[in-house]
């Protein structure tokens, strides 16, 4: 596609047109122009026909869409005064990237701290991949039915749709990093609990 792109204008005269070129360069057609014509017509008045508006197809931008600016997403600093942290009957989590929280499209990325005797029981998600990594502590992972035990410095892949589990087994609290991706949904993150089921039920 040519980089400029044509269009015609019905609007009558050079004054008009040169009007609509920057109203229109006001609501997000950038690089508006007005090409005069090189004949007039017997009446001295250009043709309408010969009067086009061009905007340059790389910078257009109708009223209300992202600038390819915003569209890229740059970056984000989050203090921690910022961060999301939810308190759950195991322990906490804490949201460092997500839709909401950082407006990522692929990273949900979650601290996540298991109390003493807790732990996140048998789940999968079924698009999203995550890995798992030790901050401090020793927790009980799960990877389908194979278990290790995993401290500081220690860190399990799973792939998506793969049911796993953590859990604390010391007597004092366990601090994970979870990273999963794509974001699924507004949240950025799906779950399956499947604890109940066979044959996790059975294996804790």
């Amino acid at each position: 596609m040519l980089p400029w792109q044509s269009c015609l204008l019905t609007l009558g005269t050079p004054a008009l047109m040169t009007f609509a070129a920057v109203m229109l360069e006001k609501f997000g057609f950038k690089g508006c122009r007005v090409y005069t014509p090189k004949r007039p017509n017997p009446e001295g008045n250009s043709s309408l026909d010969e009067f086009t508006f061009r905007f340059n197809r790389r910078t257009f931008a109708p009223p209300g869409a992202k600038t390819s600016r915003e569209e890229k997403m740059i970056g984000k600093f989050i203090s921690s005064t910022e961060v999301k942290r939810e308190e759950l009957e195991w322990g906490s989590l804490a949201w460092f990237s997500s839709p909401a929280a950082s407006n990522a499209k692929d990273l949900v990325v979650l601290e996540v701290t298991l109390s003493p005797a807790g732990g996140h029981n048998f789940h999968r998600h079924p698009n999203q991949e995550e890995l798992i990594y030790v901050i401090e502590g020793e927790i009980e992972q799960w990877v389908d039915q194979e278990k290790r035990m995993l401290r500081s410095g220690d860190s399990a892949f799973i792939g998506a749709d793969v049911v796993h589990a953590s859990f604390n087994v010391s007597d004092r609290n366990a601090k994970l990093l979870a990273i999963l991706g794509p974001c699924i949904g507004s949240e950025g993150y799906e779950l399956v609990d499947v604890a109940e089921q066979e044959p996790w039920v059975s294996l804790k």
